[in-house]
């Protein structure tokens, strides 16, 4: 069972000669045979230490409690299959966690990382797994919508659409509510703060062509049954034209959305307003205490398992699409 992580795939300048890197996840029952078997058919994926000390050791790496469960092999040549006439070989970065382990993110938001990563559209290589895709659409999506309706800004509704509507409601453009969406995830990750990541990157993955469309077809169950229970209006039209109406002060509809955040959010300490519910502040904080430490133990394990010199070239790539473009004079 395969997992496409496709965000750089369909985001990214696609007339560029030389293509974007694509992240995969592979999604596998037993990462000891998995790994045995891909040491054994592509050594040079892997760094010397893990070669030596064997796919037990791999395994035991990927599934400790330091960094999000996963194991990356990055920079890695695509097949020459997937080249195109006149451009270089693309290059993949290719992760591999057990599923149990992806369910669990999925259900519970123990790192907010690969589950992050299911918040925007992807591709899906091979049959899909029926539990992990009614974990997706049950648990994970649900999390990120209710989640992203309570963080929104009265002042981020007006700026992306008509502003305040009937009765205090606000009015916005569904991109906005999509971009908060693609930021959770992002919450706290410490790449985004030294430049280890481009800072356009979540306006890219919502509005770049077609990603707009993707994010509405990912989302358009969950957007339709809140429509229907009265909570939020979504209007008719092409994903362009709709809009996103609702009143983020309205208590029941609050009520109605905490309710649909992952128990682990439900377990912070909550405010003080006599409604056992976490404030907008909490509820980012929250988030941000997941993202943060999963996300800074996992880069370090993937520095540590790719090798120096691997480590050095991606850091390098990574950097050139964050921190330079932050500051072109440097």
């Amino acid at each position: 069972r395969e997992c496409n992580d496709g965000l750089n795939a369909t985001t990214d300048d696609a007339t560029n000669e030389e293509l974007p890197m694509i992240d995969l996840i592979f999604v596998v029952d037993d990462p000891i045979a998995w790994h045995a078997e891909n040491v054994r058919l592509y050594p040079h994926h892997y760094s010397f230490t893990s070669r030596t000390l064997g796919p037990k050791f791999i395994s035991s790496v990927q599934q400790s409690s330091f960094g999000a469960k996963v194991y990356f092999n990055p920079l890695v040549e695509s097949p020459s299959s997937w080249q195109r006439e006149g451009t270089s070989r693309r290059m993949i970065k290719y992760g591999v966690v057990q599923t149990n382990d992806l369910l669990s993110d999925l259900r519970q938001w123990d790192y907010l990382y690969l589950a992050g990563r299911m918040h925007k559209p992807t591709v899906t290589i091979g049959n899909e797994d029926e539990e992990i895709m009614q974990a997706q659409k049950e648990c994970n999506l649900n999390y990120a919508l209710a989640s992203s309706l309570l963080l929104m800004e009265r002042n981020d509704c007006s700026i992306g659409g008509t502003g305040v509507g009937k009765g205090g409601s606000v009015v916005c453009d569904l991109n906005v509510l999509f971009e908060e969406i693609a930021n959770l995830s992002y919450a706290g990750d410490p790449r985004m703060d030294i430049g280890g990541e481009d800072p356009a990157k979540v306006h890219k993955l919502v509005h770049s062509p077609g990603q707009s469309e993707r994010f509405w077809n990912l989302y358009r169950y969950g957007l339709e049954e809140l429509h229907s229970k009265g909570l939020i209006h979504v209007t008719n039209g092409t994903t362009s034209q709709k809009t996103l109406e609702y009143n983020p002060c309205d208590m029941s509809t609050r009520s109605a959305l905490f309710s649909m955040l992952p128990p682990r959010l439900k377990q912070f300490p909550s405010s003080s307003n006599g409604s056992g519910e976490l404030s907008q502040l909490q509820l980012a904080r929250a988030i941000t205490d997941i993202v943060k430490p999963a996300a800074r133990d996992q880069s370090i394990k993937g520095a540590l398992t790719a090798g120096i010199v691997r480590s050095v070239r991606y850091a390098g790539a990574k950097f050139a699409k964050g921190a330079l473009r932050k500051f072109p004079l440097l």
